[in-house]
């Protein structure tokens, strides 16, 4: 560094002015650099402030304005700012103004004056985005033959001007600055345009320093220390720089073989395809999403009043932070597959999401070619995508998924998010990890085989990957749902299987997959009976989530599917009893303090049965008989109704499960006295803690914990509800109510008496033979005739066998208060 410390002004003329400088040197703006933004409407408080700064030294012989130290590097002749791109910008644009204001007032003079100065010869270009580029090509060729007050408006009117040149930041940031000097320049008319311009190019009225960091050896390092005293330089700004050193370094002249064919003639080196594509199709591909995120900004910046607007300002477009998002995502992929999954799940004290963030920008994974190649390869993907489909991107994952409720013959339903377009989710940083998942999947296969636009193979592809991410859940008990349990540290699995997928553009009549990813053999049974729209719809349920193991192929695919269709159709309650009457005894969710958690249905958690391997077989048999016999008769309420009048037990749970309402919807006992609900819409959580066919508790809730607060009893609960029917003003002294793990019994207000459902009946029992509201003695006496004796204030209530449970004990509760 001592080298770079000793430069001084002695050893070279670092003064200029910009024609002077212009003369010797073509000025082009480095890909490094972001957007001009000094001419923007949003920075118009500074802009106006270094407009009069520019005016009063071209208006004032008495005054300078000097712009300090400009910094870059040579290549070829032009020169590359890689510190005051801002000014030189701005200079460029007030040499034009003038000159071409000058020509129009004193046209032979200033057209000697640019035959001088060789201003048609020389080139100023942005490449920080390609209608930059071409804009100022067109602004340096053009000579207008009038000025109006709004230059920015003359320009869009001309034919060369492009409408898409309005979403550039650059382009509309430089309409500003010119309509901002034809303002200044009127403001104060004390001089005319030839003299303005004669001082602006034969003095040093505006100047600056220029230092060239490649002839003294400084590097790009040392601009983003400098740029630290100013504006610092962005995050994409900083990785761009570093990306590109790494190029340099790692790969240096060696061809990168899969070039699109616009660019493999020219730029076929893995540095060069990388520079230009970053600047041209890559820019392009997050451009629009830009674009339309600065709209719906600079809509709500134009409701904000005056007062609320103040301070505020509106950043131009700019794809820093979407090619980013893309660019860690595929960071994160490669790193995952890199590392065997075994090792990161063994150092379980490692947060990698730390580790990634640390380190993404640094870049490494990609001195691997391997790696470099599939950034590129998925970055030129979707650059096809968006140029093959008629709205760009949202159209291929419009024309291949759809969500709840909008079922497309051939299209897949995207379970875990209503946003179909998984590339803007994953841009936004928005993405779940099944979906960053499945969106790999999709671009390994697309990139193998070209497919820019959705066709029946795809479609069958990502079928059977979303088939697999979703067979990787686990049932928790905290909240008894189904949660993915897909997880990128188990990428380097998943990629042996998605492979296996990707070998074969088809995959109808695949037998054989390589494990890895997901339940592969369920995956398989299905497969054989691609395409058919009816196996497409049944995936599709959101009773299923691409899990068939709970229907019998060998019943005809058209039945199967009417059955279906009529059991989703069904009221909550139906199902459930539909589901009980064919045999199936309800999910074994595990032991709580009463007993086994078993569950029948519930409208949002249907899948947990239909995905749960375990419940498979009980519930295929199930389904199976119920579909058959719905065939043949499609009332499901007569179908119940026959199962009930057959049972050859009418004391059993399946009795009182399909005759009583209030027995199966048992939970909604808080709200069946409740008249503002209507219990016939509300669906219960058919989930039961228990002990022996008829020592019950209703759970109220789905957590680790049920049975904690209040809950009931589903026997006390239908003979409650029976009794409302028949006897109403009992009904108002019943309480059916139980607390934690005390199971709920029937009792009364006006008196000590106990009624609790047992395997051997009613039992009845006393709360307190203290109690002011016990029974008369001889009322007492009464009931006890209708008893069997079991011990010290303990009965039975005596079954007739006439009578089921909720009947007898109905009517034993009419005799108490007869």
């Amino acid at each position: 560094m001592a080298d770079n410390n000793s430069y001084n002004h002695d050893i070279e003329n670092v003064n200029s002015n910009f024609i002077s400088f212009f003369k010797e040197h073509n000025i082009e703006i480095p890909l490094i650099q972001r957007d001009y933004v000094q001419g923007s409407d949003f920075q118009s408080k500074k802009r106006n402030e270094f407009l009069d700064a520019l005016f009063d030294a071209l208006r004032d012989d008495k005054k300078t304005c000097e712009l300090e130290f400009i910094y870059g590097t040579y290549n070829n002749g032009t020169f590359l700012p890689l510190d005051g791109q801002q000014r030189l910008t701005t200079l460029f644009l007030l040499h034009w103004f003038l000159i071409n204001k000058s020509r129009l007032e004193n046209p032979d003079y200033t057209n000697t004056l640019i035959e001088t100065i060789k201003w048609n010869d020389k080139v100023f270009k942005y490449k920080t985005r390609r209608s930059s580029t071409t804009f100022c090509e067109k602004l340096l060729s053009y000579t207008p033959k009038e000025f109006t007050q709004n230059i920015s408006h003359d320009l869009i009117k001309q034919s060369w001007f492009s409408e898409d040149w309005l979403s550039d930041p650059t382009i509309l940031a430089m309409l500003n600055m010119l309509d901002a000097l034809m303002q200044k320049y009127m403001s104060q008319q004390k001089e005319n345009a030839t003299q303005l311009l004669e001082r602006l190019l034969t003095t040093s009225a505006i100047n600056f320093d220029k230092l060239d960091m490649g002839k003294y050896k400084l590097n790009d390092s040392l601009y983003i220390k400098m740029n630290a005293r100013g504006k610092q330089l962005t995050a994409f700004e900083n990785w761009k720089a570093k990306f590109i050193k790494i190029l340099e370094d790692v790969y240096n002249d060696a061809d990168y073989k899969y070039a699109e064919n616009n660019r493999i003639k020219f730029y076929h080196k893995i540095k060069d395809y990388f520079s230009h594509s970053i600047e041209h199709e890559w820019t392009d591909l997050f451009w629009s999403y830009a674009v339309e995120d600065y709209k719906k900004r600079a809509t709500k910046y134009d409701a904000l009043s005056e007062e609320e607007n103040l301070g505020v300002e509106i950043s131009n477009p700019i794809i820093d932070e979407y090619f980013l998002n893309f660019y860690r995502y595929i960071y994160q992929l490669l790193f995952f597959i890199d590392f065997e999954s075994d090792v990161l799940e063994s150092d379980e004290n490692k947060d990698y999401n730390i580790i990634i963030e640390d380190n993404y920008l640094n870049a490494d994974l990609f001195k691997k070619e391997n790696n470099i190649e599939f950034l590129y390869q998925s970055l030129d993907l979707f650059s096809n995508i968006q140029k093959n489909n008629a709205d760009g991107i949202n159209t291929f994952f419009t024309d291949l998924f759809y969500s709840e409720g909008n079922f497309e013959d051939g299209k897949i339903r995207l379970f875990s998010s209503e946003k179909l377009n998984l590339f803007d989710s994953c841009i936004n940083n928005k993405i779940p990890v099944d979906e960053q998942v499945l969106l790999f999947c999709i671009i390994k296969y697309c990139i193998k085989y070209k497919c820019y636009k959705v066709n029946e193979y795809l479609k069958i592809y990502v079928r059977v990957c979303r088939n697999l991410l979703e067979s990787i859940n686990q049932r928790l008990t905290q909240d008894m749902k189904l949660h993915s349990n897909v997880r990128l540290s188990q990428l380097s699995k998943y990629v042996k299987t998605i492979d296996d997928l990707c070998a074969q553009e088809s995959l109808l009549g695949k037998n054989s997959l390589i494990l890895g990813m997901g339940d592969t053999d369920s995956v398989l049974n299905v497969l054989k009976y691609y395409p058919n729209n009816n196996i497409f719809s049944l995936e599709d349920s959101g009773f299923t989530h691409g899990c068939l193991d709970a229907f019998d192929f060998n019943i005809n695919f058209e039945d199967i599917l009417l059955g279906f269709n009529a059991f989703k159709k069904a009221k909550d309650i139906d199902r459930v009893r539909i589901l009980a009457a064919y045999g199936f005894e309800g999910a074994d969710f595990g032991w709580c303090a009463h007993g086994r958690r078993i569950f029948y249905g519930y409208h949002d958690r249907w899948n947990m049965l239909f995905r749960y391997k375990s419940d498979a077989l009980a519930l295929k048999k199930a389904l199976r008989s119920f579909i058959i016999d719905y065939k043949q008769n499609n009332n499901i309420q007569d179908l119940i109704n026959n199962k009930l009048n057959g049972l050859a037990n009418n004391d059993s749970f399946l009795y009182y499960f399909l005759k009583y309402d209030a027995f199966t919807n048992s939970s909604l006992w808080w709200i069946m006295d409740d008249d503002q609900y209507d219990t016939t819409t509300i669906d219960a959580h058919h989930f039961f803690a228990i002990l022996s066919e008829h020592d019950i508790i209703t759970l109220p809730r789905f957590n680790s914990n049920p049975l904690l607060g209040y809950h009931t009893e589903p026997y006390a609960c239908a003979v409650a509800q029976e009794i409302k029917k028949t006897y109403p003003e009992i009904y108002q002294k019943i309480n059916y109510t139980g607390n934690n793990r005390y199971k709920a019994k029937l009792t009364f207000d006006d008196n000590n008496l106990e009624l609790s459902c047992s395997d051997n009946g009613w039992f009845i029992s006393f709360s307190s033979e203290d109690n002011k509201n016990h029974l008369s003695y001889s009322k007492l006496k009464y009931l006890l005739g209708f008893c069997d004796y079991f011990g010290k204030n303990s009965h039975y209530i005596h079954n007739d066998n006439t009578h089921d449970r909720v009947e007898t004990a109905v009517n034993f509760i009419a005799l108490m208060y007869k």
